[in-house]
C-alpha cells in the first residue's frame, strides 16, 4: 500500500484537535463506527468499521496535544503493520494537522 500524507489547517485548540485524533470518542466521529481503548503509549484500541471489519491497533506514539499514532495489529492483510497518525502544530492562529498512513 502506498503511503498517504495529508496536511490540513484547522481552526481548533490543540487540545480539541488532539482529542478528536486520539480518543475513542473522537475517532468515532471521523474514522470508525466505534472505537474502544484508553489513550496512552502501548495501549490497545479496538476499531469497529462494521460487522465484518473488527480491527485492533497499538498506540505507538502518544505526546499529548502534539502527536498520536496507531500501528494496526489485526486488520485487512494490506493494513497489518501500517501506521496511522497525526502531528499537530500551532500555525498562526490555526492548527496544522499532518496526517499519515504509512
Amino acid at each position: 500500500m502506498p503511503d498517504i500524507h495529508h496536511q490540513l489547517m484547522i481552526r481548533s485548540t490543540l487540545s480539541e484537535a488532539f482529542q478528536a485524533a486520539s480518543t475513542p470518542a473522537g475517532l468515532r466521529v471521523w474514522w470508525s463506527r466505534d472505537a474502544k481503548g484508553e489513550p496512552g503509549a502501548g495501549a490497545t484500541y479496538q476499531l469497529d468499521f462494521g460487522p465484518a471489519v473488527q480491527w485492533r491497533a497499538v498506540v505507538t506514539r502518544y505526546i499529548p496535544d502534539a502527536e498520536f499514532e496507531l500501528r494496526l495489529t489485526e486488520a485487512d492483510p494490506d493494513w497489518v503493520g501500517s501506521r496511522v497518525g497525526v502531528r499537530l502544530t500551532p500555525a498562526g492562529g490555526v492548527i496544522r494537522l499532518d496526517f499519515h498512513h504509512e
